[in-house]
């Protein structure tokens, strides 16, 4: 996702959604079976999370606007991903698959824990207040011109100010 806006996000969580569902048909032994839907869905739930953090990236960077719709749908999303990866794991229960499935469970083990630390300790991104990574493609003139008057109102350096001349011209000073 670019720009994160609510339809986006909604077109990659469908997405999401119809891929988690897909080839669930139950053909082929069951190990293979499962083998083929952990490795689906660690690949999926490897995508969520780092698209979530991209998207607290970009909100705290000051790329996007923080939309509440845009995390309700996220939310919405990373819940169904859990409930799944639970259904999932009681499957493999049920079919009395006593040892992992080789390292692809590993890999869904770790993609699942990954976005449950995730959704366990969702914090609502904002806007960076102090400096911080900014994009200056975004940057409106109005923002400049806030920059200018907040610097010109700054306090004069001290008259014993450390520097010597050659370091204050090199920290342009």
């Amino acid at each position: 996702m670019t720009t994160f806006d609510l339809v986006e996000v909604q077109n990659f969580v469908a997405d999401l959604d119809a891929r988690m569902n897909h080839g669930q048909n139950g053909e082929g032994s069951v190990r293979v079976a499962l083998d083929a839907i952990f490795r689906d869905h660690a690949s999926l739930c490897h995508e969520f999370t780092e698209q979530v953090r991209s998207w607290r990236l970009a909100v705290f960077s000051g790329r996007t606007e923080f939309n509440h719709e845009v995390e309700s749908v996220l939310l919405a999303e990373g819940t169904r991903l859990a409930v799944r990866s639970e259904d999932l794991r009681a499957r493999e229960r049920e079919v009395g698959l006593a040892e992992p499935i080789s390292e692809v469970h590993g890999e869904f083990q770790a993609a699942v824990d990954r976005m449950n630390q995730l959704m366990d300790r969702w914090v609502r991104p904002r806007l960076s207040v102090g400096p911080g990574p900014r994009h200056w493609q975004h940057v409106t003139p109005q923002m400049i011109e806030e920059a200018r008057r907040r610097v010109e109102a700054l306090p004069p350096l001290p008259a014993n100010w450390p520097f010597t001349e050659e370091q204050k011209r090199a920290l342009g000073l």
